[in-house]
């Protein structure tokens, strides 16, 4: 089968598109990264052994075991306009920030960010973000749920892939009846996430839901890809795809 390249802006702060074919199993992933950050002064170079498997010079190639993807190359991708570093940077002075029980005030930005945040929204954001770490699913709206992913996926030193790949399903399940358009933002996010960090596929975590995930996933592939861990659920989703 062909190989198919996929440039991914990976981490990015950008709600993703769906860049795969389903019928090529070789995968070429990039993300996006950049190599300096103002905060804090003694870190000002970016460590890329936050990242499992990245050295800074050399690309990050695997071949995923019991998979159908072949191999997968991650590749460093700097950002000219600082834009998802300024993120990180952001996030990184936010991130033990939290503030007591408030009234839920809506947030809508396309592309939400700490500065377009108000007061009143500021202070829910990160009241929803503490419960949110005690496993306490309250109210939220897409913007605040899209802002912390952003985290998540901009942060691998200071939550781990592995934690990471369970917080977003976590996130996923419990607030997919309630914000339906999550389903197609999160298989990506989630397949790209844990292509770019060697994870296997969380299939059987996700076999509550998996056809609905399948059939929106442009890339397929990724989650058939561990059929040892298929529910029968799972397995009809299979049967259905091919």
């Amino acid at each position: 089968m062909p190989k198919t390249k996929s440039k991914l802006s990976k981490f990015s702060t950008r709600q993703p598109t769906a860049s795969y074919k389903a019928d090529a199993p070789d995968l070429t992933t990039e993300y996006t990264d950049s190599t300096t950050y103002d905060l804090p002064k003694e870190q000002r170079r970016l460590d890329l052994s936050a990242y499992k498997g990245v050295d800074e010079s050399e690309p990050f190639v695997y071949e995923p075991k019991n998979s159908l993807i072949k191999r997968v190359t991650v590749k460093k991708y700097i950002d000219k306009y600082d834009f998802y570093d300024n993120f990180r940077k952001s996030a990184l002075l936010y991130f033990d920030v939290a503030t007591k029980e408030c009234p839920f005030a809506q947030f809508y930005s396309y592309m939400p960010q700490y500065s377009q945040l108000t007061r009143p929204q500021r202070d829910y954001y990160f009241y929803w973000r503490s419960e949110l770490r005690r496993g306490r699913y309250i109210k939220t709206d897409y913007s605040y749920l899209y802002l912390y992913v952003y985290e998540i996926l901009n942060l691998p030193d200071k939550i781990s892939p592995e934690k990471g790949v369970r917080l977003l399903i976590d996130l996923w399940r419990e607030y997919r009846q309630s914000l339906p358009r999550i389903d197609y933002y999160f298989s990506i996010w989630l397949q790209d996430y844990c292509l770019v960090h060697g994870l296997e596929a969380p299939t059987g975590e996700l076999s509550d839901f998996i056809f609905d995930v399948i059939s929106l996933s442009g890339f397929k592939e990724f989650y058939l890809s561990d059929i040892t861990s298929m529910t029968r659920k799972s397995v009809y989703a299979l049967v259905g795809y091919l």
